[in-house]
């Protein structure tokens, strides 16, 4: 269930932003794994619809196995894109120092 809901809490944050083809342009290799992760979400989001007794998730074909990798593969996307945010955020400063001298 963490699995679960981590999974959801973080594609909820990170969906509207991998939506932009502009993001997907910037972010090649995190728009990939964003990918594996969308389509693992929306498949299991597809079975557990089809079904909606609670005890009906246990048989969904490895199904904690995909929530771990993509939570795996979330946790890559965000720290890359930290990183990417403080290295834009020095530069910016850096420029802002340079022009208020």
């Amino acid at each position: 269930m963490d699995e679960w809901l981590a999974v959801q809490a973080t594609w909820l944050y990170l969906e509207p932003i991998f939506s932009s083809p502009d993001i997907m342009a910037q972010m090649p290799e995190e728009g990939r794994r964003f990918t594996t992760v969308d389509r693992n979400w929306r498949d299991i989001m597809k079975q557990t619809s089809a079904d909606r007794r609670v005890m009906s998730i246990l048989g969904i074909e490895n199904m904690r196995d995909k929530l771990c990798k993509s939570n795996e593969l979330l946790d890559l996307i965000q720290k890359v894109r930290l990183r990417k945010l403080l290295r834009f955020t020095s530069l910016t400063v850096q420029i802002i120092t340079l022009v208020t001298k």
